[in-house]
């Protein structure tokens, strides 16, 4: 308490002192006066500008896999030529698959990436894709897990290692997966482009015109529509053959387009086109799937047989596959024959007419008897 006091005392003492001072110097205290204004202004914060962003930059990488340009989209139909049918769906969900005729509807086409490595759409029914799971194809929602890709003419899928859509031995209208078997005609596809202006004919695959020549004997192989031989090269429809330009299929007698080149029974022959009929070329051999071991062969009477075992060797088994050009027609016209008309007479001719004179009979009268008389 006496600090306080002695600290007051002492203030009060310095100012009287400063006011002494201040008062000797004749300062006017009027200077010093100031009108203090009570209102307070509030000061406005400075806006403060963002700055500028900073400059694009230019890649110098390549885009990663995920940022990939979209696939480019194609439209097939998958045909098997021993079959001669077309994988066909009914476009329901989560139905199975068969083989069908090839007819150019929505049912027998897909819509796959061009790389054959992807989802396979249903173009019947887009939002579903065909489907290889635990040896079942089917028709299920596309995902990842419905991804297939083809390998030569296989269809497989990453999720199914080791097996191929088919059929199944004890149905074979039935699709399914199986162990992959390059013997498995079944199991062999192919991926034919479609669109609509290049629609499937009754024959899926475009053909050629061919005869079949065999070089050893220097003959060609003909048929009479029953049964198959070689014979001389003359051209004629009964040595021709249309197959498919795969040379893959049904080799059609050009003769009888309603029978083709056949395997039965081990022999060699005409028959019904049909999946016994399926026919395809291994270089110089004709081949048969069904015996995919043995080569079509001549025998020195010209018959043809179904060797047991192909053999390059014997040149009875090699043939070649030459196309067929027919001979240019060059049309001859006839000659234009130009009928001239006779001239048509207007003016009449008079005929004249011909006076034929009497001839006069002159009665000649002997006179012998006159004379004799007169003596007697």
């Amino acid at each position: 308490m006496k600090s306080f006091q002695l600290f007051s005392l002492a203030v009060v003492i310095f100012n009287c002192f400063i006011f002494n001072v201040l008062a000797q110097n004749d300062v006017d205290f009027d200077l010093y006066e100031t009108d203090v204004d009570d209102t307070f202004t509030e000061i406005e914060t400075p806006t403060q500008t963002p700055p500028p962003p900073p400059p694009a930059t230019v890649a110098t990488t390549e885009p990663t896999a995920n940022v990939d340009a979209p696939p480019v989209i194609v439209t097939v139909y998958l045909y098997n030529a021993y079959r001669n049918k077309c994988l066909r769906t009914s476009g329901l969900p989560n139905s199975t698959v068969s083989y069908g005729d090839c007819d150019n509807s929505d049912n027998i086409l897909w819509i796959i990436p061009d790389s054959h490595y992807g989802n396979y759409r249903s173009k019947a029914n887009p939002d579903y894709c065909l489907s290889m799971n635990d040896g079942m194809v089917a028709l299920k929602p596309c995902e990842e897990t419905t991804t297939l890709y083809r390998t030569g003419n296989f269809i497989k899928s990453p999720f199914s290692y080791g097996q191929c859509v088919g059929s199944l031995d004890a149905d074979p209208t039935v699709i399914n997966a199986s162990e992959c078997n390059a013997s498995d005609p079944d199991q062999i596809w192919y991926y034919n482009l479609w669109t609509p202006t290049n629609q499937i004919e009754e024959v899926p695959e475009d053909t050629v015109t061919l005869y079949l020549y065999n070089a050893y004997k220097n003959k060609c192989l003909h048929t009479s529509g029953t049964s198959v031989f070689t014979e001389d090269c003359d051209f004629s429809d009964a040595s021709l053959w249309v197959v498919p330009n795969s040379h893959q299929g049904h080799y059609r007698s050009k003769a009888f387009p309603d029978s083709c080149l056949a395997i039965i029974d081990g022999k060699v022959t005409m028959a019904e086109c049909n999946k016994d009929a399926v026919l395809f070329r291994d270089v110089n051999f004709i081949k048969s799937p069904n015996f995919i071991n043995q080569c079509i062969g001549s025998r020195l009477d010209n018959s043809i047989a179904y060797i047991d075992e192909c053999n390059v060797n014997d040149p009875d088994q090699i043939w070649y596959f030459n196309i067929y050009t027919p001979p240019a027609v060059t049309e001859v016209e006839a000659p234009v024959t130009t009928e001239v008309e006779a001239p048509v007479t207007t003016e009449v001719v008079e005929v004249p007419t011909t006076t034929v004179e009497e001839k006069i009979t002159t009665t000649i009268t002997s006179t012998v008897t006159a004379v004799m008389t007169e003596a007697i």
